[in-house]
């Protein structure tokens, strides 16, 4: 799993495309193929521990690449440093995930079909401005 969704990640999101960017295009991915996002919460539901984790080495692998680019912006001095990157990361991940992992709250919400394309693309857009605020562009 960890490899076919690298082969797709390099396709979506080229080498120097700007995180908020980035996010914008795996929320719509997401929405467009929502088997991954689907099947990796799974996987969460049901984790026991490293043991039990066939995937592990090789995501974790797969993400020190979004980590690097979260602490090269920190170093920077666009992201603080009281940030814990890794965390940062995994907070955006689910972000750019929620429209097809919590649609049931977004209904209540937002009172919004989750899964319509006006809903996505505005989310989408939505998160890559929160990125730009919070100083994730390279800019």
């Amino acid at each position: 799993m960890s490899q076919q969704w690298q082969e797709r990640r390099r396709e979506l999101v080229p080498a120097g495309t700007p995180l908020p960017e980035q996010l914008r295009r795996y929320a719509m991915e997401a929405w467009h193929n929502p088997a991954g996002p689907r099947l990796l919460a799974w996987s969460g539901l049901g984790y026991t521990g490293p043991g039990d984790d066939p995937d592990r080495a090789a995501r974790a692998r797969n993400l020190s690449a979004g980590v690097d680019e979260l602490r090269a912006l920190q170093a920077a001095g666009r992201l603080p440093s009281e940030l814990d990157a890794r965390c940062v990361l995994v907070m955006l991940m689910a972000a750019a995930m929620a429209p097809t992992t919590l649609p049931h709250i977004i209904d209540g919400l937002c009172d919004t079909d989750p899964t319509s394309r006006e809903f996505i693309e505005h989310f989408a857009d939505q998160l890559a401005v929160l990125a730009r605020h919070i100083g994730l562009d390279a800019g």
